[in-house]
Order: structure tokens, then C-alpha cells, then sequence
């Protein structure tokens, strides 16, 4: 991918393809939801996700 040259947090940006995927099941239960995290400082790291995001759509 291209490279992004005026961004605030540097990163490396890369193309790639799903070669295989595997799903665990089980019997005796189900995943219902996904993990949980809390942000300690969630308008900044929002901010940053916006940013990055906004990047990786270019």
C-alpha cells in the first residue's frame, strides 16, 4: 500500500489475503459476545482511531 508521509502516528501499511480460517466450537457452549475493554482516556484514543482509520481508507 502506499505510504501515508503527513501522519501523526507513523505506522506501516500492508495489502494481504486470507489464505485459511478456522472457527473453534464447542458442544456445551456458545460465544455471545466479543472482549470488553475499557479506555482510559477514550476522546484521545478515539481520536487516534479516527485518524488511523481515515488513513487506511486513502
Amino acid at each position: 500500500m502506499k505510504s501515508l508521509s503527513n501522519t501523526h502516528y507513523p505506522r506501516e501499511r500492508f495489502s494481504v489475503g486470507i489464505i485459511s480460517v478456522r472457527e473453534d466450537v464447542s458442544k456445551y457452549a456458545e460465544i455471545t459476545s466479543g472482549v470488553k475493554i475499557e479506555l482510559r482516556n477514550a476522546t484521545d484514543i478515539i481520536n487516534r482511531w479516527n485518524e488511523k482509520l481515515t488513513g487506511l481508507l486513502q
